[in-house]
C-alpha cells in the first residue's frame, strides 16, 4: 500500500544578489542579479565543486572552485528545473542538463550543446523537468510536464517514448514528474496534480489500478517518497 504525506514547503527565495561569496572568502560579482544558483555540481577533471549561476538577463554562468568563469551561454528564459549532471558518453565526462519554459538543454563542461539538444516543445511551455535512470547504466530518461497538462518522456537522445509524445494527463503538476520501483511490482511514475489528483503510470504510460488517487482538494506542496517495504509518499 502507499500512505501519501505532503508537506507545507516554504517557496524557494528568489535572490537579489549580484554577488556571492566563496568558502575561501573570494567574492564573485556578475553585475547582474543572479535568479538561479549557485548551485554546486561535481568538476570531474579534479573532483572539485563548479558552480552554476543564472542571471537576470538568462544568461547561464559555469564558474570553478576558483571562482573563474568557465563558460556562459545564454538561455531562452529563467531556469525552471533542478540542474541535473548525467554521463551522456558513459565515460566520466560529466554534462549538465536542465530546462527553461522554452527548451530543454544539454550542456557539457566546454560549453557546447549535446547533439540534437537543446529540446523545444512545440506550442507548449515547460513546467517541470526530471532525470531517471532506471537500472543505473546511464540510459536516461527526461520526465517533463508542461503548461498545457502534459507528459513527456524522452530517452537520452531526446526523443519522444510511445506512449509519451504527449501523454495528456489534462492538468498541471505540482513538481516534477517522479519515478519509484517497488520490489516484486515493477517501475511506476507518479504525477502530483494541482487538483488533488495523484496520477499512477508504468514505464509505458499505462494508467494503473486506483489511479487517479483523488485527494478531494487542491494541493499546493509536492509529495515525497520515503523508500521502505511499503513506500510513503
Amino acid at each position: 500500500s502507499l500512505t501519501l504525506y505532503f508537506s507545507q514547503n516554504t517557496p524557494a527565495e528568489t535572490t537579489t544578489k549580484k554577488s556571492f561569496e566563496l568558502v575561501s572568502g573570494k567574492q564573485i560579482s556578475l553585475g547582474q542579479q543572479i535568479t538561479y544558483g549557485p548551485k554546486v555540481i561535481k568538476n570531474f577533471n579534479d573532483n572539485t565543486q563548479d558552480l552554476v549561476i543564472q542571471d537576470q538577463d538568462h544568461v547561464l554562468y559555469l564558474l570553478n572552485s576558483d571562482g573563474e568563469q568557465v563558460y556562459t551561454i545564454p538561455l531562452s528564459g529563467p531556469v525552471i528545473s533542478d540542474a541535473f549532471q548525467i554521463d551522456f558518453f558513459k565515460n566520466g565526462k560529466l554534462q549538465l542538463l536542465f530546462a527553461t519554459e522554452e527548451q530543454i538543454y544539454a550542456i557539457d563542461r566546454l560549453g557546447n550543446f549535446l547533439p540534437d539538444f537543446p529540446l523545444s516543445i512545440p506550442e507548449d511551455k515547460l513546467t517541470n523537468l526530471n532525470l531517471v535512470d532506471y537500472e543505473q547504466t546511464r540510459e536516461y530518461r527526461y520526465f517533463a510536464a508542461t503548461e498545457k497538462g502534459n507528459l513527456w518522456l524522452f530517452d537520452k537522445t531526446g526523443k519522444a517514448l510511445e506512449g509519451w509524445s504527449p501523454l495528456q494527463l489534462g492538468e498541471t503538476v505540482v513538481g516534477a514528474p517522479f519515478h519509484f520501483r517497488v520490489p516484486g511490482k515493477g517501475d511506476f511514475v507518479i504525477a502530483q496534480g494541482k487538483s488533488g489528483k495523484v496520477h499512477f503510470f508504468n514505464r509505458r504510460g499505462e494508467k494503473q489500478p486506483g489511479s487517479p488517487l483523488d485527494l478531494g482538494k487542491e494541493i499546493s506542496s509536492t509529495a515525497k517518497l520515503i523508500s521502505g517495504n511499503s513506500p510513503v509518499l
